[in-house]
């Protein structure tokens, strides 16, 4: 998550889709982001990639 002029901007680690945030505060840029599927831990990744490495890791 990088700060973009104003708020927060998700980057995915997989592809060049990204997420931004009107917000100030860092958590609730989290908070939206992860809400719109956007899965936020070791990797950023959107909510397409996420779905994919999802489905990679039960088959």
């Amino acid at each position: 998550m990088i700060r973009a002029e104003a708020g927060w901007e998700v980057r995915c680690d997989r592809c060049d889709h990204g997420y931004r945030t009107a917000t100030d505060d860092r958590a609730v840029a989290t908070g939206t982001a992860r809400i719109n599927g956007w899965a936020i831990n070791d990797l950023t990744l959107c909510p397409g990639c996420a779905t994919t490495a999802d489905y990679s890791a039960q088959h």
